[in-house]
């Protein structure tokens, strides 16, 4: 086997006086702007197709070729690439390794003479990338990835496809062989641009050990540029942008076309429509006609940049990018955002890269974490992903207002490589540089007061870990709803139990010392809007859900480690896998009683109420009761893999009593933590 030596990026073709000329003029009678045929953070980026004559026939040739992506942000993505051109002869393919030609054509003449008939006679073929998992026999190196094409940047070894054609009625040498003319290329669809094959150096290729050289008997490129303009006149992502503030820069109205507008952007549908499944399942299902959530933007993917002053030196960026159709799935997305402030101390729940086109570094590209936020979802409760950047605030004391402001937002995003539109600049939140940490102690302080009183305040969301997912919902519910479902549920108290996981049943244990009881679902009004609510934040069916289940933990108590999804095969036959689990705390504890996860790999030292927590939940990832708050936490991964991060235990009680209530998708299993000590994995 031999690797191919990578060529070297064609350098850009200046242009003469008369053609500046010409192009002045094009610029001002066509609808296109620079902006949408030249991409200012990729000046040099390009797709690479390199013709490669490995062997002369009786009457053609045996080549190799290959698309590289040199763009280093945007990547092609299933159903893939679709190469064509137009046969400057009479040409056939006689056979093709690691791709095929989409039609045979006619090839009847060959029939006739008794000759096996050619892969395609099409004078202008059009071919695509063969899909996982066919037979060796019909491989070359770099096919076979259902024609995704990743950027360079991102995954620089799945950058390049490959195939193998044989030619036949062509030229049979250096001198009598004609270049195909007409390339394109699609991503599926239009956009990139491809210019006249040209004959250059033949490739080189070093053996495995790298002891010999060999090279190919002739080799043409053809260069393939992208436009967002030819691509689709309807931009294909928007940004919503927010601060720690009141005020919030939305999306634009119509940003990518409007819902009365089904000509330029397809149907649409409510999120909470009855019939959603139907249309989901309904005509167009295997096209990719797009099915959108009707939201006043219409943009089939919203990106949500949020702001908040970490401490006096940082800021905190959390990102959260939501898939709005319903029919696609976008597999190694990416984000490019400039410009962006260089010194990013922390990054959660994404892969990171600077881009340099200018050797400045202030363009940053993200992608997710394979296996677990790689793939966006289509629409629809896994249709998002999530993560968050720690950046320094470096700016000088003189740096002007609008310097300030560059640093706080981005003002360019990409998404996948196409731009995004933008709230209005004089729409962005105010960023103030200066922490008031007096003033943000004494909110802290009003909070805590208000949550220690039992007063709701405003709803909000904390991302702790990515090993396992959890987040942790302030305020989810009232004080009233947590005593409530404390009345409801002291009364009907017994000694908690544990699954048999031979018959599916219960059975006491030592490992679980509380009592508790279950509320059947959809008992009364309250009961019912509490399981909605929950379902609105987990994005799972209330069907989905058992009845809540309330856990009375005295002084002392606890819940040794476990994990809540089955390893046995009853409970998983009769109800299927749990998924994940949310744990609602209904009171106050004053020390002891926290979650804790002893296996997480995030942990909680960062946290402004460490000091708060008992010395056991200083081990790990940690959870302090508060009446009110949501813990949501999930035993499985994205790709539906178990999750073993989501180990999780109760800490002994040590002061005051507590009543919490978890919702599971399904119920527990439960390991060991000794009695009265710290949680602990046994062997």
């Amino acid at each position: 086997m031999a690797a191919r030596a990578s060529p070297s990026r064609p350098a850009a073709v200046a242009g003469g006086c008369c053609s500046a000329v010409l192009l002045a003029a094009a610029l001002l009678f066509s609808a296109p702007s620079t902006a949408d045929a030249y991409d200012s953070l990729d000046p040099h980026g390009n797709i690479t197709i390199k013709w490669d004559v490995m062997q002369w026939t009786p009457d053609g040739y045996v080549a190799v070729v290959t698309l590289f992506n040199y763009q280093q942000f945007r990547h092609i993505q299933p159903p893939g690439w679709q190469l064509g051109w137009t046969w400057a002869e009479k040409e056939v393919i006689r056979s093709m390794r690691g791709a095929l030609a989409v039609e045979q054509s006619d090839c009847s003449v060959f029939r006739i003479n008794n000759g096996s008939a050619p892969h395609s006679c099409k004078r202008d073929p059009t071919v695509v990338d063969l899909l996982p998992g066919v037979p060796d026999d019909m491989r070359v190196a770099n096919c076979c990835r259902a024609g995704s094409l990743s950027a360079s940047s991102q995954d620089p070894a799945n950058a390049a496809a490959s195939f193998q054609i044989t030619v036949g009625l062509a030229g049979s040498s250096n001198s009598t062989v004609r270049l195909p003319r007409n390339f394109s290329l699609g991503a599926p669809g239009p956009g990139y641009t491809c210019g006249r094959a040209v004959v250059v150096r033949p490739s080189m290729f070093f053996s495995q050990d790298g002891r010999r050289v060999t090279q190919a008997l002739m080799t043409w490129d053809v260069i393939c540029t992208y436009s967002q303009f030819l691509a689709s006149k309807v931009p294909s992502c928007c940004v919503l942008s927010s601060f720690d503030s009141d005020k919030t820069a939305n999306c634009p109205t119509c940003s990518c076309g409007c819902r009365n507008d089904n000509a330029t952007t397809g149907k649409c549908v409510k999120k909470n429509a009855p019939d959603l499944q139907s249309i989901i399942n309904g005509p167009g299902r295997w096209t990719w006609e797009p099915l959108l959530q009707c939201t006043p933007h219409m943009c089939p993917v919203q990106i949500n940049w949020h702001l908040e002053h970490k401490d006096k030196e940082h800021w905190r960026v959390k990102i959260t990018v939501t898939n709005l159709n319903y029919r696609m799935n976008h597999s190694e997305w990416n984000l490019v955002f400039q410009p962006l402030n260089s010194d990013i101390t922390k990054i959660s729940g994404f892969n990171y890269k600077s881009i340099l086109p200018y050797g400045i570094d202030d363009t940053g590209m993200i992608w997710g974490v394979k296996p677990y936020n790689d793939l966006l979802m289509q629409a629809g409760p896994l249709g998002d992903v999530q993560g968050e950047l720690i950046v320094r605030k470096n700016l000088m004391a003189s740096s002007t207002a609008a310097d300030k402001q560059r640093w706080a937002f981005p003002s360019r995003v990409y998404f996948n490589g196409d731009n995004c539109v933008m709230p209005p600049p004089d729409g962005y939140p105010p960023a103030r540089q200066k922490f008031d940490i007096e003033a943000c102690a004494e909110d802290l302080a009003g909070n805590r007061g208000l949550e220690m009183r039992g007063e709701k305040g405003e709803p909000w969301t904390e991302v702790l870990s990515w090993e396992p997912r959890a987040f942790l919902y302030h305020n989810f519910l009232s004080k009233e709803e947590c005593e409530y479902l404390i009345s409801l549920a002291r009364p009907l108290m017994k000694k908690s139990t544990v699954v048999d996981t031979s018959t599916g049943g219960s059975k006491d244990s030592r490992v679980r010392t509380s009592s508790g009881m279950f509320l059947r679902r959809g008992l009364d009004k309250i009961i019912s809007t509490i399981e909605k609510r929950i379902s609105d934040y987990t994005f799972i069916p209330v069907e989905n859900g058992e009845g809540l289940q309330v856990l009375h933990y005295e002084v002392g108590q606890k819940y040794e480690p476990h994990f809540d999804y089955f390893h046995d095969e009853f409970n998983t036959k009769n109800g299927g896998q749990r998924i994940a689990t949310l744990l609602m705390y209904l009171s106050d504890v004053e020390e002891g009683g926290e979650t804790v996860f002893p296996t997480s790999k995030a942990n909680s030292s960062s946290s402004p109420f460490y000091n708060e927590l008992s010395e056991c939940a200083k081990r790990g990832l940690s959870v302090k009761p508060k009446m009110g708050d949501a813990l949501l936490f999930w035993s499985m991964r994205p790709d539906g893999s178990l999750d073993p991060s989501s180990l999780h235990g109760e800490v002994p009680i040590y002061c005051f009593a507590q009543m919490i209530t978890p919702q599971h998708d399904d119920i527990s299993i439960y390991l060991q933590f000794p009695l009265g000590g710290c949680p602990v994995i046994k062997g």
